[in-house]
């Protein structure tokens, strides 16, 4: 199975979408900040939370054998990253660096090389 965080925003419900499409299991992991539940495909497992919940991401990892990882949840308006960059450092970093702890922790390896590529889903 392939973790895809924030799997209810665009590019990571169309990345979901192309992973089903292509015969993957796929899980959807997005806390709706900006993302929409109406987007998630159909075929996707869906759980609501942050990244940066150790508990629930090693649960999920360890639920579903997790083989690999596409993190989309991340905040990206350039405006906003300068009038609010604790905001951008707490999402992008501080629960980047907790997601790829738990998933190391729970045995997922497939996190060092970018998933797509060997999927087909993008060109090397």
């Amino acid at each position: 199975m392939i973790l895809v965080t924030g799997g209810a925003g665009y590019i990571g419900s169309v990345t979901a979408e192309l992973l089903l499409d292509r015969g993957e299991h796929v899980v959807i992991l997005d806390n709706l900040d900006r993302g929409h539940r109406h987007a998630i495909p159909d075929g996707a497992i869906f759980y609501e939370g942050n990244v940066g919940d150790r508990q629930l991401t090693s649960r999920i990892a360890q639920e579903h054998e997790i083989e690999a990882c596409i993190h989309f949840a991340a905040l990206a308006y350039v405006g906003e990253s300068v009038s609010e960059p604790a905001r951008y450092f707490q999402n992008n970093i501080e629960q980047g660096f907790a997601l790829l702890d738990s998933l190391v922790t729970a045995g997922v390896r497939q996190i060092d090389r970018i998933p797509m590529v060997r999927l087909g889903i993008v060109g090397a």
